[in-house]
């Protein structure tokens, strides 16, 4: 049996197709542990904000933009005002059918692990991070 390459991931998807797909490509190349999913950017951060064990934060989020109510940019704003020593081991994948050149500008100006992905996340991808 292969070994897990990340404890814990977290998929912030509205779309219920989406987020199936994500969880199984996840679930079947043995990519975590745990997979932690939320349909919204509030849940989401409710759930990071209650992690209290730095070890438990996640190692890899993925997340869309468009979110009904808030963007992943919202999200990754949140995100990046926590305490670093929670978050710095956290790498934040911007996964999205966007090919807004303003969407991916706006990825790339973010400092440190935010990386921009077009949907959708496969086994190619994983094996990369």
């Amino acid at each position: 049996m292969e070994f897990k390459k990340y404890k814990t991931v977290l998929i912030i998807e509205d779309n219920s197709i989406d987020l199936f797909i994500a969880k199984e490509v996840i679930k079947k190349n043995n990519f975590a542990e745990n997979i932690v999913c939320y349909t919204c950017v509030s849940d989401a951060y409710k759930y990071i904000e209650s992690l209290t064990n730095d070890s438990s934060f996640p190692d890899i989020i993925f997340t869309d933009i468009n979110l009904g109510n808030a963007t992943g940019f919202e999200f990754i704003d949140l995100f990046n005002n926590l305490p670093e020593s929670k978050t710095k081991n956290t790498k934040i994948f911007v996964v999205t059918s966007s090919v807004d050149p303003r969407d991916i500008e706006r990825v790339r100006l973010y400092h440190g692990a935010v990386t921009y992905k077009e949907k959708y996340i496969d086994p190619d991808f994983l094996a990369s991070i």
